[in-house]
């Protein structure tokens, strides 16, 4: 193929040959002037093209900004799967109630998750065989006369003396150990005011020691999905049950000893105040810094009669900012203890928005899995 280009066109005579023209070779020169002589593109032309590119780039941000969002919410689905199987081999290895707290984080606004176990056994579960042999009467000593010594989350029943109504009586009691090589002249005692010994109360949970958090991706927020007890104490409209909240940013999802999913009340208590370490769920919850009536930051969560909390059976997992954008706030009249219809609060709006935005994963009550709602 013969292609040819030409970049001057310039003509010079041949006198020798008879005054036959002929094509000169380029020079330097002459191709600086036709390239300083050629059109060059006209404002119109640069506006045009400008805007074309903000045109596609408006179109592109937010079908980018979804798929990403989606990404990071499906990542966050992971995430709470993983924790929440975690959550279900320790309970059944250790054959006690544990689970999973969602919480927003208040100083990176960020959703996390932890570890809970009952209150006194947060410093670690027993190492012994699951069942009902770890509930032994506490001894001094054992056969031989040597002293006995409890480990970690060993659980013992004690006989301890308490006042009822003015009368003293003796009553029996769960306690576990809180800590290593618990010998036996330390019995656990009542009122409670050791570091060696905790007593076991139904539905009291706090953060397991030794278990780091899981955060949720940057963005991704969750938030429990509430079933109120279906009885609740009169104080509502016209009588009856106070309103209750559907979701709540701090809220618990446990499995028995077996495996299964739990639906029961449960009660967030306030760390004494001689007791700095920031890790209990009521200080990770941001309880202590709540603003509003007198000593509400003193006040457990969960332990008030018309406000009772049961664990949850699912999650919801959304965009934080399009949550925010819409009026989302980080607060819940439930863990707050007061009713749904206060002015502080616009749960209805919030409700509404989760209901139809949110991806909801309700747990599988047998197998601890997620399955997505339609």
């Amino acid at each position: 193929m013969d292609l040819r280009f030409a970049i001057c066109d310039l003509q010079l005579k041949d006198t020798a040959s008879g005054g036959r023209t002929d094509r000169a070779p380029s020079s330097i020169a002459n191709c600086k002037l036709q390239i300083a002589n050629r059109a060059a593109f006209t404002l119109t032309e640069i506006l045009i093209v400008i805007a074309l590119i903000v045109l596609v780039i408006a179109l592109a941000v937010p079908a980018f900004s979804y798929i990403t969002g989606s990404r990071s919410v499906d990542a966050g689905e992971n995430l709470v799967s993983a924790m929440l199987s975690r959550a279900r081999g320790i309970a059944m290895n250790s054959n006690q109630t544990v689970g999973v707290a969602f919480f927003r984080d208040p100083v990176s606004e960020r959703t996390g998750m932890a570890i809970v176990v009952p209150e006194a056994q947060r410093q670690g579960l027993s190492e012994e065989a699951a069942g009902l042999e770890q509930y032994k009467a506490w001894r001094a000593t054992d056969s031989n006369g040597q002293p006995v010594s409890y480990d970690v989350g060993d659980v013992v029943c004690a006989l301890v003396q308490v006042n009822d109504g003015g009368f003293t009586k003796m009553v029996t009691k769960v306690y576990a150990s809180k800590q290593k090589n618990n010998t036996g002249h330390r019995p656990p005692s009542n009122p409670f005011s050791d570091d060696w010994w905790g007593e076991l109360v139904e539905g009291q949970f706090d953060t397991m020691v030794g278990i780091e958090y899981q955060y949720l991706p940057a963005g991704v927020g969750a938030q429990t999905i509430n079933d109120p007890d279906p009885k609740p104490a009169t104080g509502g409209p016209a009588g009856g049950p106070p309103p209750r909240d559907r979701y709540l940013r701090n809220g618990l999802v446990l499995f028995g000893g077996d495996g299964t999913l739990l639906h029961r009340q449960y009660v967030i208590s306030v760390p004494p105040t001689t007791d700095t370490d920031n890790t209990h769920l009521f200080r990770i919850m941001g309880f202590d810094q709540r603003v509003g009536p007198p000593n509400l930051t003193q006040q457990p969560v969960g332990a008030a009669a018309a406000y009772p909390i049961y664990s949850q059976l699912g999650v919801v997992l959304y965009d934080e900012e399009n949550f925010r954008t819409n009026g989302g706030t980080p607060g819940d009249p439930t863990n707050d203890n007061v009713a749904l219809n206060s002015a502080t609060y616009n749960e209805v709006a919030e409700e509404s928005w989760l209901d139809r935005e949110a991806l909801s994963l309700m747990i599988n009550r047998y197998n601890g899995t997620l399955v997505r709602g339609e």
